[in-house]
């Protein structure tokens, strides 16, 4: 009798057919991990806002802004905003925004930034202020690899920056 009309598959097929579906299934959950990886760099990033948008808000203040009436340590008090008086203060490792009006009322008070670890506020010229910044930042993975444990490194990544901000006008009054 002829084995060939017998139905089914032999051993090497069946081998073959199992190395195949490993490696399938070892490359979907590589996949997998690295989807929850981005996913927890997303999430991440989402409760620490970007740190462009933050500085750019503090510029434009400054900008808006026809001069300062303190500028220090921890604080900085901008006039002429068209939203009133804006005040900047760290207290701890929050900067805080408070607007007040012309009478001094509070209008609203935010805190746009977390993880100050320095802040401070000087004349650096004529109506000219500079600002020197240093702020944690969450550290971002430059692979998207899982480092092993012993070579991850801080979480949180120190910067600092300084700016050179003029008021609208430099001190030429409202009206420029």
């Amino acid at each position: 009798m002829a084995r060939e009309s017998e139905a089914g598959f032999t051993l090497i097929e069946l081998l073959v057919a199992l190395v195949l579906l490993i490696l399938a299934v070892a490359l979907a959950s590589q996949l997998f991990m690295e989807s929850a990886l981005q996913l927890a760099d997303a999430t991440a990033e989402q409760a620490d806002p970007t740190v462009p948008l933050l500085i750019d808000r503090l510029r434009g203040d400054v900008l808006a802004s026809s001069g300062f009436a303190s500028c220090g340590v921890d604080h900085l008090e901008l006039t002429g905003h068209p939203a009133g008086t804006v005040l900047y203060e760290r207290i701890g490792n929050e900067l805080h925004r408070e607007v007040f009006d012309a009478t001094g009322k509070p209008l609203g008070q935010s805190v746009p930034w977390r993880g100050v670890i320095a802040w401070s506020c000087a004349p650096a010229g004529f109506r000219l202020l500079r600002l020197d910044l240093a702020y944690r930042l969450r550290a971002v993975r430059r692979s998207l690899n899982a480092p092993l444990p012993g070579t991850r490194g801080d979480a949180y990544e120190l910067r600092t920056e300084t700016f050179f901000l003029t008021p609208r006008g430099a001190g030429l009054g409202e009206s420029w």
